[in-house]
């Protein structure tokens, strides 16, 4: 069962840590997982808001993740373990590996103790995405419906969360999507007489400055960071249809050197991004357009196109294609295809067309 922000079903205390913090907002609770929106108590003085995906597993512990407002359209992630009365030593460092049995994937995380009985991963990349979605990318995937395992150090023993349907994957990872709109939305409210990160003296009837030459940054060896990536040389994108076993579907696609990136979809089924020549074996990946909010999914190999599938690709992601410059689709390694949506404009809303067609 889902909840919205204006639909929600009740309002509980967060008391998993020593801060208070307001009335919660609950947008999803099922299966091993609910998400809850939190803003911070008017005494908490530097807290901040905060949506949190989180265990509902064991009582007296859970693990969670969390998108945080640190700041005015400026959201952090980060990762949490809580147990009652673990009693854990002040400012020491551990870490903490991740796996779910079905998968070969595994994550290992740097974690530190902020409190007794809680410890905290920060991961402010990709956006505030980061271990959110990769951290718990196979546990969340609907195609695997898999336990995640959560090992440790020391003798502490293992947890392990049972897994949850497959539907209530699906509304957890979209309500957290949700919760995260919302928590954004916050930041007027949080941050009065604090500029936008997109905020510049500019203006649509102001002229030009001189443009000045700047140096370029060789701090990375000359590649750009993921929100300034360069488009390789890409095809135009472009619309086709044909038939395939399963009846009429629908194409579109580009080219970045040896990849191709695309989308496919037949009326009455479900869309799929897809990306062949860059991937190996299931894949946690990022889809981000013009480097904005990503969308999350753990690829595999397509048995009968043999490319890497994707099936968290939504028609709002889609339609941002057309309106984008480009779209970044990255792993958690050094594996990164950038394509410019040159043609976008007028092959997505083609694509779009076909896919609702009546059959």
């Amino acid at each position: 069962m889902r909840f919205g922000l204006c639909g929600a079903v009740g309002i509980a205390l967060l008391t998993s840590t020593a801060t208070a913090y307001a009335a919660e907002q609950l947008f999803f609770r099922g299966g091993q997982w609910e998400v809850a929106l939190s803003s911070p108590d008017s005494g908490s003085g530097t807290e901040h808001a905060f949506c949190e995906a989180r265990t509902t597993t064991w009582a007296a512990k859970h693990l969670g993740a969390r998108y945080e407002l640190i700041g005015l359209d400026k959201v952090a992630s980060s990762f949490w373990l809580h147990k009652d009365g673990w009693g854990l030593p002040a400012g020491q460092a551990t870490q903490v590996t991740l796996s779910t049995p079905l998968s070969p994937w595994t994550d290992q995380l740097d974690v530190k103790v902020i409190d007794p009985d809680t410890l905290r991963a920060d991961a402010n990349y990709l956006d505030g995405i980061g271990i959110v979605s990769f951290g718990f990318g196979s546990a969340w995937n609907p195609k695997f419906v898999s336990p995640l395992n959560i090992t440790f150090q020391g003798n502490e023993p293992q947890w392990t969360v049972p897994p949850s349907k497959p539907i209530n994957l699906y509304q957890l990872k979209s309500a957290f999507a949700e919760c995260r709109t919302a928590l954004v939305a916050l930041g007027p409210q949080l941050f009065a007489g604090t500029a936008s990160v997109d905020a510049a003296p500019t203006s649509p009837f102001s002229p030009l400055a001189p443009s000045a030459a700047v140096a370029p940054d060789l701090s990375n060896g000359g590649k750009p960071e993921a929100d300034d990536a360069i488009p390789a040389p890409s095809s135009m994108w472009e619309f086709s249809e044909g038939e395939e076993d399963w009846g009429k579907t629908c194409f579109v696609s580009a080219k970045a050197g040896e990849v191709t990136v695309g989308f496919m979809g037949s009326p009455g089924k479900n869309l799929l991004g897809y990306v062949d020549g860059l991937f190996e074996g299931d894949t946690p990946t990022s889809w981000m357009v013009n480097g904005q909010q990503s969308v999350l999914s753990t690829g595999s190999v397509n048995d009968y196109f043999g490319w890497h599938e994707f099936t968290d690709i939504g028609e709002d992601f889609i339609a941002q294609l057309a309106m984008g410059e480009r779209l970044t689709v990255s792993n958690l390694g050094d594996k990164r295809v950038v394509v410019s949506l040159k043609g976008a404009a007028e092959a997505v809303p083609a694509f779009m067309a076909c896919f609702h067609a009546t059959k």
